[in-house]
């Protein structure tokens, strides 16, 4: 009697877990189809505008090829995912993938820092014209 209930409870335990499976697999879909989207349009924008050229849309554009890349490994790793089977491509795109995941993420650490810097300049610039602006009016009126 106890070994059918055991057995029981590890049927429904495997089925539950096929169904989250299921819909892990679903989110996966979704994300990665969305990111496609996102950072398609990105890099569309980028080279029909001719703004690849541009320093400060380079970093962003290069950030969105990688987090494409990922999302096409992630796409297929969805799409090509079967429960309780191990094989080799698959893990060779989960590898593949791993490694677009942390380019884009130096990618976005390159990003900000190219954004930050630009700021910097930008404010250095503009305070450096203030004070040649106030030091030639102190000047005027001195005189």
């Amino acid at each position: 009697m106890d070994a059918a209930v055991d057995s029981d409870i590890v049927w429904r335990n495997i089925t539950a877990s096929l169904g989250v499976y299921s819909n892990v697999k679903w989110i996966q879909v979704v994300t990665s189809m969305l990111s496609i989207v996102g950072s398609g349009s990105i890099i569309g924008y980028a080279v029909f505008q001719s703004a690849v050229t541009s320093p400060e849309v380079r970093p962003l554009f290069y950030l969105s090829v990688s987090d494409l890349l990922v999302a096409f490994c992630w796409l297929l790793g969805a799409v090509l995912y079967r429960p309780h089977t191990h094989s080799l491509p698959c893990f060779n795109l989960q590898a593949v993938g791993q490694v677009f995941y942390l380019s884009t993420y130096l990618y976005t650490i390159n990003y900000m820092w190219q954004t930050f810097s630009n700021f910097r300049r930008r404010i250095s610039n503009d305070l450096n014209q203030v004070s040649h602006c106030i030091y030639f009016i102190c000047l005027y009126t001195l005189t």
